[in-house]
């Protein structure tokens, strides 16, 4: 691999058990290249690149739909649309800017009782903006086409992160159903919010498959702030 000609290290994602399988993903700043380490039964493998056909912005990030070599990747950077892309680089559709703003980087794929989701942080500088310095969960289950919003956490604050720098990270439960969405925005602070899911129909054999809606209830578990200067 020629990966250390490459900047990576602005974003990293790690997803799955390394002790079975997982898969480490690294997208190259300002570049079209992702870099792709799969975890096998608790052993690394060699890295792969995958050449996209098109250049990511600044704070690049890129997450996968599974583990195995075959999943799709899901990249977002600075200043550009989400992309759905096959494991070999193919284009396979974009995130609508009404959905995920294209300021905006740090991207974690999750499923939770068959559904799919994109927690995103969304980094916009205007102040007050709802849509910066926070942390948005988009249902994708039924493509990018058909994605909706399902939360929206407070913005952070209003102090300036020039880089856009930040991240998001969600922990969630089956049983009951619950998902606390973590986010750090530079100059801005960390927070943690769960998120309480509903009730639907449909799903499974026992008429209770478990989603979270877009009208659910919300709490603040806490939300830490840089120390005023």
């Amino acid at each position: 691999s020629s990966s250390s000609n490459l900047r990576l290290g602005d974003k990293f994602t790690l997803q799955g058990d390394i002790s079975k399988n997982a898969v480490i993903l690294a997208a190259a700043y300002n570049g079209s290249k992702v870099v792709r380490w799969l975890v096998v039964n608790g052993v690394l493998q060699t890295p792969t690149e995958i050449t996209l056909p098109a250049a990511m912005g600044t704070a690049p990030c890129a997450t996968a739909t599974g583990t195995n070599a075959d999943s799709d990747l899901i990249v977002n950077s600075q200043g550009k649309n989400i992309i759905l892309y096959s494991s070999t680089g193919v284009n396979k559709g974009s995130l609508s800017n009404t959905i995920i703003d294209v300021d905006s980087n740090s991207t974690k794929y999750f499923e939770l009782n068959g559904y799919s989701y994109l927690a995103v942080f969304q980094s916009k500088q205007t102040a007050n903006s709802p849509i910066g310095h926070n942390c948005r969960i988009v249902d994708i289950t039924d493509g990018f086409a058909a994605a909706t919003i399902v939360n929206t956490t407070d913005r952070l604050g209003n102090d300036i992160n020039g880089n856009a720098t930040g991240d998001v990270d969600v922990r969630y439960s089956n049983s009951p159903l619950s998902l606390t969405a973590i986010t750090l925005s530079t100059n801005n602070g960390i927070s943690a919010k769960k998120i309480f899911g509903d009730i639907v129909a449909g799903g499974d054999s026992n008429n209770n498959s478990l989603k979270i809606e877009q009208n659910n209830t919300e709490s603040l578990s806490f939300s830490i702030f840089p120390n005023p200067v």
